[in-house]
C-alpha cells in the first residue's frame, strides 16, 4: 500500500517552511507540495510537527489522498508513482479554479501560435467582470449559472470602447454570447478530461451545464460579399508603386481568392512545399476538430502562380515571406485589412475585410457557376461531423474542388 508522510523540507530566510507530503510507493518516493506552512516554534527539533492545529489540517489534505487511493483499488498495483501521484493530485474539486485552468489554455494556445486564443482571453475578461473576482471553482459553473451569465451579457454594455468615439457601449449580441458559451464549453470538457477519470470513480468536474442550457439562436449576418465585376474591378486596378500597403493588400486578397478562400492565419504560418502543382496544408480553424486535421490540398492555377512566385520565401521554412515583414499574424491580418480599406475607397467599393475573399468565392462558386454545396462545403474545409464516417470508406482526392475553383476563377476573365 501506498504511504504519505508529511515532512519538514527547509527553513525559508523568513523562518517559514512549507509542508511536504512524502508519497511512497512501490520502493519510491516523490513529493507533494502543500500550501501549509508553519514556523520553528511549529516543529520538534527532530522535525516533527507538534502543533495541533496544523496537524489537523494536513491529515486533512492526507485523508482526502487515501480516499483517492481507496477509491483507486487495485489499479494502483500497475501504477509508476508519477501516474499515482498525478491521480491523488489531480486538484479536488474545491482546489479546480476555473481561470487558473482557462490561462493555462490561453498560454498553450499563443505558444502552438493559434489565433483564436484572442477570443479565449476575450471570454475569461467579460466572466471576470460578470463574476466580480479572480477566482471560480469550476463546480460553480451550474446551469443557473451560466443562464444568470446569458442575462448579464445581454443587459451590460461592452467594455470595448473605441477611441475618439461617443457613441456609447452596447451589449453584445446573440452570435457573441454564443461564442463565449462555447469557449467556456470546451473548457469545461477539457477540464473534464484532465481531471476525472470515470474508470477508476474519481470525478471531481461535476458540472455539465450544457447538456440541459439551448445556445440562443444566432441572427443571419449579411456578409460582405463581392460581385464578378467588383472582383474584376480588383484584379485590374492600377496601384502605383508608392502605395505599397494597398498593392499588397489587393495582391494576398486575390492570392487567397484564388486559393479558394485560404485564410491570412494559414497564408501567414503555411510551411507546405509546392509539389507538382499543389500546395497541402491544414486548416488552423478546424485542424483539431477533424481526424483528418483539416486537411486541404490545392492546386495553384495559373493566376495564383504569378503571385506566388513574387510572395514566396525562398530561404526559411514558411510557404510566403510574410513573416519577414510582419511579427504575428494579428499584425498581418490589420496590414490586409487597412490595405483593403483603402482599395476599396479608391475603386468606390463597399467595405471589404480580407475574409471577404472567402465569402465571395464561396458565393460565386454557387450561384454563379451552380457548384454543388458538398462540394464548396469540401472546398471550404469546414468542420465535418457528419461526413466522417462515411469518408473512412473514400480514396482522398480533391479534384473535385479544384475543378470547381477553376471555374470559379475563369468567371473574371
Amino acid at each position: 500500500m501506498a504511504n504519505i508522510t508529511p515532512i519538514i523540507h527547509h527553513f525559508r530566510t523568513d523562518g517559514t517552511a512549507r509542508v511536504i507530503l512524502l508519497l511512497t510507493h512501490r520502493s519510491q518516493r516523490k513529493k507533494i507540495s502543500t500550501e501549509i506552512f508553519v514556523t520553528r516554534a511549529d516543529v520538534t527539533k527532530g522535525g516533527r510537527i507538534k502543533s495541533e492545529g496544523i496537524k489537523n489540517e494536513i491529515e486533512k489534505i492526507i485523508a482526502g489522498y487515501r480516499t483517492t487511493m481507496i477509491k483507486l483499488g487495485f489499479a494502483i498495483s500497475n501504477m509508476t508513482i508519477d501516474e499515482l501521484k498525478t491521480a491523488i493530485t489531480s486538484q479536488c474539486e474545491q482546489h479546480i479554479d476555473f481561470y487558473n485552468f482557462a490561462n493555462e489554455v490561453i498560454e498553450n494556445m499563443k505558444i502552438n501560435g493559434r489565433s483564436s486564443y484572442k477570443n479565449f482571453a476575450a471570454t475569461i475578461n467579460s466572466l471576470q467582470r460578470f463574476t466580480g473576482t479572480q477566482q471560480l471553482p469550476i463546480n460553480q459553473i451550474t446551469l443557473d449559472f451560466i443562464q444568470k451569465y446569458e442575462a448579464w451579457l445581454r443587459n451590460t454594455p461592452s467594455s470595448k470602447h473605441k477611441k475618439n468615439d461617443n457613441k456609447p457601449a452596447l451589449p453584445i449580441g446573440s452570435r457573441g454570447i454564443t461564442l463565449y458559451m462555447g469557449t467556456i464549453r470546451f473548457l469545461i470538457n477539457q477540464a473534464r478530461l484532465r481531471y476525472n477519470n470515470e474508470e477508476t470513480g474519481i470525478i471531481n468536474v461535476k458540472v455539465d451545464p450544457f447538456s440541459r442550457y439551448k445556445m440562443p439562436i444566432e441572427q443571419t449576418e449579411e456578409k460582405p460579399v463581392l460581385t464578378i465585376d467588383q472582383m474584376r474591378k480588383i484584379k485590374a486596378a492600377d496601384i502605383t508603386q508608392e502605395n505599397k500597403r494597398m498593392k499588397f493588400a489587393r495582391d494576398i486578397f486575390l492570392l487567397s481568392f484564388y486559393l479558394i478562400g485560404m485564410n491570412a492565419e494559414d497564408l501567414f504560418t503555411c510551411e507546405s512545399k509546392v509539389k507538382e502543382g499543389t500546395i497541402t496544408y491544414y486548416r488552423s480553424k478546424t485542424t483539431n476538430r477533424r481526424k483528418d486535421r483539416a486537411k486541404l490540398v490545392v492546386k495553384i492555377e495559373p493566376e495564383a502562380d504569378v503571385l506566388f512566385k513574387e510572395y514566396l520565401d525562398h530561404e526559411g521554412t514558411r510557404l510566403f515571406n510574410f513573416h519577414k515583414y510582419y511579427a504575428t499574424t494579428n499584425n498581418f491580418n490589420i496590414a490586409l485589412n487597412k490595405g483593403l480599406a483603402q482599395l476599396a475607397l479608391k475603386l468606390s467599393l463597399p467595405g471589404i475585410t480580407f475574409y471577404s475573399a472567402r465569402h465571395t468565392w464561396a458565393t460565386l462558386a454557387a450561384n454563379e457557376c451552380r457548384i454543388n454545396l458538398y462540394t464548396i462545403h469540401k472546398a471550404l474545409n469546414h468542420a465535418d461531423t457528419k461526413m466522417q464516417i462515411t469518408k473512412t470508406y473514400i480514396r482522398e482526392d480533391f479534384r473535385d474542388i479544384w475543378d470547381a475553383n477553376r471555374q470559379v476563377l475563369d468567371l473574371l476573365k
